[in-house]
């Protein structure tokens, strides 16, 4: 009897499960047409085409459902012949290009978006509008990896807030602005943004782009090594609390969680990750939420070592992203992800499988750095199954992509140059334009005047005969001293341009020095099958030259800039030789480093010396003195420079290059006098011994040496 009561249960749960199943379908369908009707009366309740195009251009700009895109391209069509005004039209093209995007063309969503904006623009009143599309434009150049494009709108987009007072929207813009100088190594520029969309959010309530601007300043401590990182991201965390968005907490807790991760912190990790998956379940439909959730605890599992976890969630992760077309960028960065993995667990195959992967992504999105990185690492998976020969086929591969990386970081620097040299030109010609259709002007004016003269009076033509003449006599004098003060402009600027030259010659030299050296110390890593070091001097070495290409066209730098970039040579530096040395900077209270002036790269021969020839031959560890002070000379200022270190001194270090047979005789030291006698004999009449070397001595024996420079004290204002 109980046999037959439990078959007769399951007979009416399946029945149940069909009539559901049934009136389910009709109920989606009535559902999708109750949609679809609710917009047709929306729009139908909308008067003028100017209110119509509103609607769809922001319904547009936020779904991907196929109902929704099909109902905006049908009243894009009716609408199109209807069109009469500039501000009707940027309203069309600014739709389309929404949808160009949903549907991820992104090239014909940019042209249709620019040219929305270059209509609003000749419009008045509409400078929210322009600003978003500006910001729009912008997102489009930043996921085609044109980072100058770029920088140019949101800049743009920037300026349009502020000029409008648009404080809505200005606390985001900052942000954007800020991150935007922070992925193009503008640091600084970057982080006075930031502080800047925190004011401002502060007074509007903006507590989600608070808390962004609060994670990317943690996110640049972080880099910086500043010992604030945490400080800043529980800032984040507190204003996304306060914003009540479950995407910016779990934005926030995420970072937090990684700090822990990388430090090993794995109860303090996985109390972040419980924090995550919280917000996770209580907003599961956020595919933004569950892209990250998924994402976190792939990277969790992956520092605990657990890998069946680790890929499982980075499979769920990549899944999520394909379903969504949010976030396909980062598909091949969790691929290449994966193939770490399957390395570390020495499954080859399938970490070469998984690289493929990441390097089909590399190309659908062109992002180099994804693709570089795919190929460094698939080297590694051929090697680990001794396919050597297909292992030199990807080395060859990597090797090409590593020098485009190298000459596009060159080809942008110098698009940028040209973009700036040409709006200057322009703006040159449109003025002297205007002068000359003034002078035109005015010529005609006089021309009138002499016609009626001459007609009233006869007479007046001989005074008006005389004045000329007088005037023509004038006028030959003042063109005789113009010509002469002309000559005299022309002498000093190519006197200033060859002084300009020796620096920007002295410059171009220190740089291949410099590199000769740091590729010297990464063939010695890859020699030694120290790959992991080799790449992470490698990423070093590539921030330190994006840091001298920004130099390269300054001739000053404030002593703050050339800090930064010290900081970031030392780093490097102490990679190569595993931490053998310390660093220590002073500077005396009266120097603003902010405001006061120096060479760029000046000191960075003098500490070169110092670790190669003081401490690195030093049997212990040593340490390195940088100095600033500001001293008078026969009644001028003048900045005093001192590098010490407490090496083995100039003779020790003479006999060690003789004895390792060392014939390559650097210029670097040469050339930085050559830099420092041009700068004093410009600013001083008199000869000033600009650089001057004195050894160490303790209980007379030897114990380091110490550099002073001497150079014009020069501040900016």
């Amino acid at each position: 009897m109980k046999k037959y009561f439990m078959k007769a249960y399951i007979i009416q749960f399946l029945l149940s499960i069909f009539v559901c199943y049934l009136f389910s379908v009709p109920m989606a369908q009535a559902q999708t047409k109750s949609s679809a009707d609710s917009l047709i009366s929306i729009y139908a309740s909308k008067k003028t085409n100017i209110d119509k195009l509103t609607m769809l251009n922001s319904l547009s700009g936020r779904t991907t459902s196929d109902v929704y895109q099909s109902f905006i391209e049908t009243k894009l069509g009716e609408l199109k012949t209807k069109i009469k005004t500039t501000s009707d039209s940027a309203f069309y093209f600014s739709t389309r290009g929404n949808l160009y995007f949903s549907k991820h063309d992104n090239l014909s969503a940019k042209n249709n978006l620019i040219k929305s904006l270059l209509l609003i623009e000749k419009c008045n009143g509409f400078y929210p509008f322009s600003g978003e599309l500006c910001s729009q434009i912008a997102h489009l150049y930043l996921y085609e990896g044109k980072r100058d494009s770029s920088y140019f709108y949101y800049d743009k987009a920037l300026d349009i807030y502020k000029k409008n007072k648009i404080n809505k929207n200005l606390s985001h813009a900052y942000y954007e602005f800020g991150l935007e100088c922070y992925a193009t190594s503008k640091v600084s520029l970057a982080i006075e943004n930031l502080f800047k969309s925190i004011k401002v959010g502060v007074g509007q309530n903006q507590y989600s782009d608070i808390s962004y601007s609060y994670r990317l300043l943690s996110k640049i401590n972080r880099d910086q090594g500043t010992g604030l990182k945490y400080n800043y991201i529980d800032s984040a965390i507190y204003y996304a609390k306060k914003s009540g968005d479950n995407y910016t907490m779990v934005y926030s807790y995420f970072l937090s969680g990684e700090y822990f991760i990388d430090e090993k912190n794995f109860v303090d990790g996985f109390a972040i990750a419980k924090k995550i998956e919280t917000i996770y379940k209580k907003d599961s439909l956020n595919h933004w939420i569950e892209s990250d959730y998924n994402e976190y605890f792939a990277r969790f599992y992956e520092a605990k070592g657990d890998y069946s976890n680790c890929m499982k969630f980075y499979k769920k992760t990549i899944e999520i992203n394909i379903e969504n077309h949010d976030f396909e960028g980062k598909i091949g960065w969790m691929y290449n992800n994966m193939g770490d993995v399957c390395i570390t667990n020495k499954k080859y195959g399938e970490a070469i499988v998984n690289f493929d992967s990441a390097i089909v992504y590399s190309d659908r999105f062109q992002d180099l750095n994804l693709k570089w990185y795919a190929y460094y690492n698939i080297i590694s998976a051929y090697q680990g199954l001794n396919d050597y020969k297909t292992a030199l086929t990807y080395f060859w591969k990597y090797d090409s992509i590593n020098n485009i990386i190298l000459t596009k970081e060159n080809g942008d620097k110098l698009a940028e140059l040209q973009t700036k040299f040409d709006v200057v030109r322009k703006e040159s010609q449109i003025k002297l334009l205007n002068k000359d259709n003034e002078l035109n002007k005015e010529n005609i004016e006089i021309q009138q005047q002499r016609i009626i003269f001459l007609s009233i009076i006869i007479g007046v033509t001989l005074l008006l005969i005389v004045l000329v003449i007088i005037a023509y006599q004038y006028k030959r004098k003042a063109n005789v001293l113009l010509a002469k003060q002309k000559q005299e402009i022309i002498d000093k600027t190519e006197q200033l341009n060859k002084q300009a030259a020796d620096i920007a010659m002295y410059k171009a030299q220190m740089n291949p020095h410099f590199l000769f050296n740091a590729i010297n110390s990464v063939q010695q890593f890859v020699l030694e099958k120290k790959s992991s070091l080799a790449l992470a001097y490698l990423n070093d070495l590539s921030k330190l030259m994006r840091a001298t290409l920004n130099f390269s066209d300054k001739e000053f730098i404030s002593i703050k800039e050339e800090i930064e970039y010290l900081q970031q040579y030392i780093r490097f530096e102490k990679l190569r030789c595993d931490n053998k040395f310390e660093f220590h900077i002073s500077i005396t209270d009266e120097i603003d480093i902010e405001n006061t002036c120096i060479l760029p790269m000046l000191i960075q021969p003098f500490i070169e010396n110092a670790v190669k020839h003081g401490v690195i031959p030093k049997s212990e560890n040593g340490n390195i003195y940088l100095s600033f002070e500001k001293i008078q000379i026969a009644g001028n200022d003048l900045l005093k420079i001192s590098i010490a270190d407490d090496g083995v001194g100039r003779e020790a270090a003479l006999l060690n290059k003789k004895h390792l047979f060392l014939t390559h005789q650097s210029k670097g030291m040469e050339i930085t006098e050559n830099r420092i006698l041009k700068l004093n004999q410009k600013h001083f009449s008199e000869q000033i011994n600009g650089v001057k070397i004195i050894d160490i001595f303790v209980d007379d024996k030897p114990a380091g040496t110490k550099a002073e420079v001497l150079i014009p004290f020069i501040e900016l204002f």
